[in-house]
């Protein structure tokens, strides 16, 4: 019976017993609770290393930013960006009340490196506001990215969280 038992278990690991979920879509990969990247835009890995991008509809008019673990109130994802004053809201970011966030010009240099800092208690797993006061340089123009971060004072990377939001700058 061991024997059997062993046998059947060797037999199902050598012919990967376990089941995949055929996709050929972001929103099917999501669907199937494949791990979900939060970049811009979205992209899904399943098991096998198949990478779909979320399809953004560029037809649409820009909406706020918005992500599993972000939201921006008043910053739209590859538009200008209109003020210096960003205000969103947030969870499983924060330590001690901020997390860090970095924009970066056109050739990914870091420009300002500040924190969004949270408006009410931040130990939750819910939503927390928060407002980041950015002191943009004034010859800042062209694309750039706005990089929040999980802050992670452990530094073990599987507690990483990035999520770069991509900007204009007049």
């Amino acid at each position: 019976m061991k024997q059997a038992l062993f046998l059947l278990a060797a037999t199902c690991i050598l012919s990967s017993c376990s089941r995949t979920v055929e996709v050929s879509s972001f929103e099917e990969c999501k669907n199937a609770g494949y791990n979900v990247y939060e970049t811009y835009p979205m992209q899904c890995r399943t098991p096998d290393g198949l990478v779909f991008a979320q399809v953004i509809n560029q037809e649409s008019s820009a909406a706020p930013y918005e992500s599993d673990h972000l939201v921006l109130f008043n910053v739209e994802a590859g538009e200008v960006l209109t003020s210096r004053i960003i205000t969103g809201k947030a969870r499983l970011l924060f330590f001690e009340g901020t997390f860090p966030v970095t924009v970066y010009n056109d050739t990914m240099t870091p420009v300002v490196e500040t924190v969004a800092t949270a408006q009410s208690d931040w130990m939750t797993e819910d939503w927390v506001n928060f407002t980041i006061d950015l002191q943009l340089p004034e010859n800042l123009q062209g694309r750039g990215i706005i990089e929040f971060k999980r802050d992670n004072p452990s530094g073990d990377p599987v507690n990483d969280v990035v999520i770069p939001v991509p900007v204009l700058f007049q």
